[in-house]
């Protein structure tokens, strides 16, 4: 059984770029290739995040909520995917779709 939530866990005027660096931040490796800053590993892992749930166009784009227009609601589900991996790792192994 999978309970999801349907709340979103973004701050809805940071761009898409902006919030996924946020979560990057959070979250970079101590110990990285070496010669590779976590300023650069953090910049081509958003690019390969982009690039692999196809939203690279919404880079600079608000992510936005039910108030503030953003992105749509699948490219924003996409981004939210990225900030609870849990629930995206689950929705892949069951199937369903956030």
């Amino acid at each position: 059984m999978l309970i999801q939530s349907s709340d979103d866990i973004h701050i809805p005027t940071l761009t898409v770029e902006q919030t996924l660096e946020f979560a990057l931040a959070t979250k970079t490796p101590g110990k990285r290739v070496p010669g590779l800053s976590g300023k650069d590993f953090n910049k081509e892992v958003l690019e390969t995040l982009l690039k692999m749930v196809n939203i690279t166009h919404t880079k600079k784009t608000m992510v936005g909520n039910e108030f503030v227009r953003g992105v749509s609601g699948g490219e924003r589900k996409r981004v939210r995917n990225f900030l609870n991996p849990y629930q995206f790792e689950a929705n892949e192994v069951t199937g369903q779709h956030c």
